[in-house]
């Protein structure tokens, strides 16, 4: 599976999306309140989501969202 990440944490409807990127699916969708929820909580942060992260970086992601 290769993933994609979609992340718009700075519009007024925020939000973010893991994609596999060869069927299409979403792996997660969180609508603005999930986000809000996750980035006052710390469990991420803005800055993260700045570039695509690396394979490794995914990986703990992906571990910290748990996918």
């Amino acid at each position: 599976m290769k993933l994609l990440l979609d992340a718009w944490f700075e519009r007024n409807n925020a939000q973010l999306r893991i994609i596999d990127q060869y069927s299409g699916q979403e792996v997660i969708a969180w609508d603005k309140a999930t986000v809000q929820k996750a980035l006052d909580s710390g469990l991420i942060c803005s800055e993260d989501f700045k570039q695509q992260p690396s394979d490794q970086e995914f990986l703990e992601l992906a571990a910290c969202l748990g996918i």
